[in-house]
């Protein structure tokens, strides 16, 4: 069996795996008509065949499948693997380097204390509100001010301490990991 992974993929054309594919694929007919008897030898034929058209698809996708695959469904569904392989990767490519930006953009928010910018109020508007005894929600937190601490309700009913005191460092940090998404509490997950 080649080492289809081994090979440099780039210097291969599509005319060429294709043909490699369309190759071993008949090998593994051939060794079904003749009988060999090692059904791993025939499996590996077609194992062979599916990794070349599945590399075809990924690599040449944006071009119309050759002959040599479309009229074999084997191969034919191995280049479409290939061709959906790569879009899923590089839909989550996209999705990381979508949430790298947005992570980015919050943490320079946070830096310059941009609470407008981020949704929430500042830590001098939480004091103020929590001391005149305001229920306050925050990134579905519900935030009161009891017995000389700032309770949380979490957006699953979990009650826990925020902070002792009307603290506005305290609650300035509490803010900043609300807004990197930092869910406080017991998680039904």
């Amino acid at each position: 069996m080649n080492d289809v992974s081994s090979t440099n993929t780039s210097e291969q054309s599509l005319f060429s795996l294709a043909l490699k594919a369309r190759v071993a694929s008949a090998h593994g007919v051939i060794a079904d008509i003749v009988g060999e008897s090692a059904y791993t030898a025939r499996m590996s034929h077609r194992a062979d065949a599916w990794q070349h058209a599945e590399k075809a698809g990924y690599y040449y996708g944006h071009e119309s499948i050759p002959n040599l695959l479309a009229n074999e469904v084997e191969l034919s569904a191995a280049w479409y693997e290939g061709i959906e392989r790569r879009e899923k990767e590089e839909q989550a490519k996209a999705r990381e380097r979508a949430k790298a930006e947005a992570d980015a953009l919050v943490e320079q928010r946070i830096a310059a204390r941009d609470w407008t910018a981020l949704g929430l109020p500042t830590p001098a508007e939480l004091v103020l509100k929590l001391g005149q005894r305001e229920e306050v929600s925050v990134e579905g937190h519900s935030l009161t001010y009891d017995e000389g601490f700032v309770w949380y309700t979490n957006p699953y009913g979990q009650d826990g301490i925020a902070c002792e005191g009307l603290d506005e460092k305290a609650l300035d940090k509490f803010l900043c990991n609300l807004a990197r998404g930092v869910e406080y509490g017991a998680l039904p997950y």
